[in-house]
């Protein structure tokens, strides 16, 4: 436990000075309350910081928002909840951006949806053993928390935790237009990456259900993180042979979209990035593709065919969980190709889908 608060310790510290040295740093303003019978809470803006501490429950909030610190959850960069707190209430650190969560042992209990969309979470430092770690309950909604890497006890390396240096909408020089239900993204270079938060997601987003068919023309390299995330009357999505990445929850819930065909110039897809695709019916991916990542057609349930190439290596956890109808893999490979795929868990659907082995 002394070594686990001196790694939190020095990573208030790493933090701190990372926002010393920034030009755009101000004035620290600490807010503190109360977040439970016995528990407190403390924000630190200069450093993006927020501290958990005390004895037994947290509080449950509300899905619209009601945590205190709620109003900074862009700016949250860690969250460090102190030994003594049991349970982390429901919707408590939801749209929070921060990139660590560091954990005690005494935490036997994660509410729901306590970590929902905090989709920067890159890393949870826990102060126990993995079993101790793998007996916290963690109900649903929680699926950015229990993907996370995590590190165990003594061997957390601080200088791994770096703090976010750069807006949470970068700059792009890409441009849009709307027409009769077509939006069209033109230009060259990357699109920005966006969050969940709708104070974060890109202009066309207004137009989210209204567009029928989303364009994005020749010379755009990537596709960003909820780029077109609720663009619920989509029908079509035409990806160019330039773009290379789709990122986190591109086109999470688009519910109308029936069919994907993608590129042979993607070599990444993000998790989630076509979760909760209701309408989906077909999907077919590119030789260039390695992976099929966590969670990327999860909840597509009437997804009946995907069609793969032996490029494919993986399919990650609950890829095409609650994929009720999916009957039918093509794969372009042979059947001994087919069977070296690892398939983690929650992909029952396609393990037992019937498979058609062409060139």
């Amino acid at each position: 436990m002394k070594k686990f608060i001196t790694a939190l310790l020095s990573i208030c510290l790493v933090v701190s000075m990372f926002c010393t040295m920034s030009q755009s740093a101000s004035a620290a303003v600490i807010t503190r309350g109360s977040c439970g019978t016995n528990v407190t809470y403390e924000y630190d803006s200069s450093n993006g910081v927020l501290s958990i501490q005390g004895r037994g429950r947290m509080d449950n909030y509300l899905k619209s928002g009601t945590a205190p610190w709620y109003k900074n959850r862009l700016n949250i960069k860690a969250i460090i909840i102190g030994g003594g707190v049991s349970y982390i209430g429901e919707y408590a650190f939801k749209y929070c951006q921060a990139e660590t969560v560091a954990v005690p042992v005494s935490v036997t209990e994660i509410g729901m949806k306590a970590f929902i969309y905090t989709d920067r979470l890159r890393q949870v430092l826990y102060a126990g053993t993995q079993s101790q770690f793998k007996a916290i309950r963690i109900a649903t909604g929680n699926s950015a928390f229990k993907t996370a890497p995590v590190t165990f006890g003594s061997s957390f390396s601080v200088a791994s935790v770096t703090p976010v240096s750069s807006p949470l909408v970068q700059t792009s020089g890409l441009t849009y237009t709307y027409s009769s239900g077509v939006l069209t993204i033109k230009g060259k270079g990357d699109m920005k990456n966006y969050i969940a938060d709708m104070s974060g997601r890109p202009e066309w987003v207004k137009y989210r259900s209204q567009a029928k068919s989303i364009v994005i023309a020749s010379g755009v390299i990537s596709i960003g993180d909820y780029a077109f995330s609720d663009f619920t009357a989509v029908t079509s999505v035409t990806i160019p042979s330039t773009v290379t990445k789709i990122g986190y929850r591109a086109f999470y819930k688009n519910y109308a979209l029936k069919t994907v065909t993608l590129p042979g110039s993607v070599t990444s897809i993000g998790k989630n990035a076509f979760q909760n695709c209701t309408g989906l019916e077909k999907v077919t991916l590119p030789g260039s593709l390695t992976e099929i990542p966590a969670y990327c057609f999860n909840q597509c349930s009437r997804l009946r065919t995907v069609s793969l190439t032996s490029s494919v290596t993986r399919i990650g956890s609950c890829a095409f969980e609650s994929c009720s109808v999916l009957s039918s893999v093509i794969f372009r490979g042979t059947a001994t190709a087919f069977k070296s795929i690892t398939i983690d868990s929650g992909n029952a659907k396609f393990k037992n889908a019937a498979v058609t082995y062409t060139k």
